[in-house]
């Protein structure tokens, strides 16, 4: 396996498949991330190809995180692309050192969302039944 910011990869050759993912913010993918995907379509469109959207942050009971996991609607565009087998959503992480003074801000009006709301379980359960549909794939 390997991880390539989106803006470093040069190349798709000697990959079969790709895995694409990007935080989302308002509601969409992050630019670095749509480029890739726009600079390699053709690319893409020869490999298996599976994506991921980090987005929802808060406690996930919370109205305002549950408002947030909805899919990005740059996802159909994404999808169509890429010919994704699938796309899924996972909850975020908000480090406020990472933000602007602005959204510094309005952390003070939208408590309780900044965090660390990942759950690595069900990352790593994604992860291994992608690893288990490529060694299923023929050579």
């Amino acid at each position: 396996m390997t991880v390539i910011p989106p803006g470093d990869v040069g190349s798709l050759d000697g990959y079969d498949a790709v895995i694409i993912g990007s935080a989302v913010y308002m509601g969409h993918w992050l630019d670095p991330a749509k480029e890739l995907v726009n600079r390699f379509r053709e690319a893409l469109a020869g490999r298996a190809v599976w994506l991921f959207s980090s987005g929802p942050v808060g406690k996930p009971s919370g109205k305002l995180a549950r408002s947030m996991d909805q899919d990005p609607a740059d996802l159909p565009a994404l999808l169509e692309a890429t010919r994704a087998r699938e796309h899924r959503m996972f909850a975020g992480k908000l480090d406020p050192k990472c933000l602007s003074l602005p959204q510094r801000a309005s952390l003070l009006v939208f408590r309780g969302l900044n965090g660390d709301f990942r759950d690595w379980d069900s990352i790593r359960q994604w992860a291994e039944s992608i690893a288990g549909q490529l060694a299923l794939a023929p050579r």
